[in-house]
């Protein structure tokens, strides 16, 4: 069971990466890349154990990567339209 409570910390430690920070987009890049490697362990326990914990966190795991896709989205855009 320890193995799983370092997954879900991995996990759930990220939170709101971006949230308040002064960032540059390479390295909302780099969180982003951290967070998807983070889920790998939980994604693989979900997949191959069935482990329904392990499901849950990959779940939360993938929504936060959504979010942080979005912001990178958005920046990239705005930065794009202030050029014109």
């Amino acid at each position: 069971m320890p193995k799983d409570k370092n997954a879900q910390s991995s996990c759930a430690s990220k939170g709101n990466a971006f949230s308040g920070e002064k960032i540059s987009g390479k390295e909302k890049y780099e969180k982003m890349v951290e967070l998807l490697e983070s889920i790998r362990v939980d994604v693989d326990k979900f997949f191959n154990n069935k482990n329904s914990a392990a499901g849950t966190r990959c779940r939360k795991g993938l929504q936060e990567l959504r979010n942080m896709a979005q912001e990178i989205r958005l920046e990239v855009q705005n930065i794009k339209n202030s050029e014109k």
